[in-house]
């Protein structure tokens, strides 16, 4: 643990040749001969001394001077460090005040977030209901009215009403393509367009008269007869167009593909001819014709349930009923993912509280050991070091030259520094981290309760 705090508080140490450039992040006690090394002292004053300098009538000590400089540089640094130190003790504490601020706020805060999502959903929820409600009055009315005893039948899926339709395409085109393509000029590729084509008619009149032959089952005679004739409809317009069908056949077959676009028209609507047509395969034709348009027609009678406005009421219906009922789920989700979300960040909250507060009293620990201890014995150490240096450099110029020294080499060498002073801080910050740290118990005590009522605040949507 001491060694993870001092590197949380200790910067990089960047080393350098000279004594004022050394960062102490590691607060390292150094040594005379470390410094005396560095600073080459001893060499200076040999050097100095040969030259009979500093002259006498010096009042100015600049090697005192140059080294107070660099002592004080030393010292403001750790000054420096150990004040970014109590900052970021202050910014942790301040972080944990707001932790404590906003865990306050969640019961409040989310309970009105969950009031929110309960109004919102549930004017949109009424209204879905309203809907569903007002559909199922209108089928009931349907059913009564129309005296039906029975459920909607499940109509053809959608999957299967499109798979039996392109299966019918396909059938008839081939069908069709067989029958015509040994005729048309571009054979059986070209036999098959045109096959397509009649085929597409076909179905199409198929399915979009089976929608509407549903009113035969009506019980009321004007939509039975309408349905009445709906088929026969269907059933004239089907037997004609295959008839022309056949009747193109036969005059392509007899007088090539240009001729008989010209003479099919005239024996189609010739009343003596319509219905006589001179080769077997143009019957085949009508006949396949007719069988997959009518296989088109029950294709799209079956589509819905054979009551003709029954099953798209019923349809209707359950699509309000998915409708309500997907709102139900998405207020009660809403307000569910609401509620995690506050207990999540109450849980988050309590536990980062209390690791701020654990590591604010282990680091507020390790700084005040900084302070009353490191910090002084680190100033004196280098006072001391720095005063040696000096005494150094004086006796050995004073036994190396021949004149007098200044007079100022009779004067002992001081190097100042002052005691930190954090008391008032630290006062402050323990008065804070004991209110915090109550706080804090009294929130994980009123925890439980706060979730209980959270949850209490929660509806359940039901139908």
């Amino acid at each position: 643990m001491w060694n993870w705090l001092k590197k949380l508080f200790t910067p990089p140490t960047k080393v350098d040749k000279s004594l004022g450039e050394r960062d102490f992040g590691d607060w390292t006690l150094q040594t005379y001969e470390e410094v005396e090394d560095r600073e080459g002292i001893t060499q200076k004053a040999t050097t100095a001394a040969r030259k009979e300098e500093p002259d006498s009538s010096l009042t100015t000590d600049l090697i005192l001077g140059g080294l107070k400089i660099k002592f004080n540089k030393e010292v403001k640094q750790k000054e420096d460090e150990i004040k970014r130190q109590v900052s970021i003790l202050k910014t942790d504490l301040s972080l944990a005040e707001a932790r404590d601020r906003d865990f306050k706020t969640i019961k409040d805060k989310y309970s009105e977030k969950i009031k929110h999502i309960k109004s919102g959903f549930k004017e949109i929820i009424n209204q879905a209901k309203k809907l569903m409600v007002d559909q199922r009055d209108s089928l009931d009315n349907f059913v009564h009215k129309n005296r039906l005893d029975r459920p909607a039948k499940v109509p053809i899926a959608p999957a299967l009403f499109w798979v039996i339709l392109l299966g019918i395409l396909l059938l008839e085109s081939i069908a069709n393509g067989a029958f015509l393509g040994d005729l048309v000029r571009g054979g059986f590729a070209q036999g098959i367009l045109v096959a397509m084509a009649i085929a597409v008619i076909n179905i199409f009149i198929g399915v979009s008269t089976g929608i509407f032959t549903r009113n035969i089952n009506s019980i009321f005679t004007s939509r039975k007869l309408f349905g009445v004739l709906v088929i026969l409809i269907w059933l004239i317009g089907t037997i004609f167009f295959n008839l022309f069908v056949g009747h193109f056949r036969d005059a392509v077959g007899a007088a090539g593909w240009e001729q008989g676009l010209v003479d099919a028209p005239k024996t189609f609507f010739n009343w003596s001819t319509v219905f006589i047509l001179t080769d077997a395969m143009s019957w085949f034709l009508v006949t396949v014709g007719i069988i997959f348009s009518f296989i088109a027609l029950y294709d799209g009678y079956g589509k819905d349930d054979p009551y003709p406005g029954y099953g798209s009421k019923t349809k209707q219906l359950e699509i309000y009923r998915e409708n309500y009922l997907s709102h139900l789920s998405e207020a009660n989700d809403e307000q569910n993912k609401c509620l995690e979300e506050a207990i999540k960040l109450g849980g988050s909250s309590l536990d980062n509280i209390g690791q701020n507060l654990r590591t604010f009293r282990q680091s507020l620990t390790f700084l005040t050991g900084r302070i009353e201890d490191q910090f002084p014995a680190f100033c004196e150490n280098h006072a001391e070091i720095f005063k040696q240096l000096i005494e150094n450099y004086r006796q050995t110029n004073m036994n190396l030259r021949e004149t007098e020294p200044p007079a100022y080499f009779n004067s002992a060498p001081t190097f100042k520094w002052k005691r930190l002073d954090f008391e008032e801080t630290f006062q402050e910050m323990e008065e804070t981290y004991k209110s915090l740290k109550g706080s804090t118990k009294k929130s994980e005590e009123s925890w439980p309760k706060i979730q209980q009522t959270l949850r209490g605040k929660i509806q359940n949507f039901t139908e």
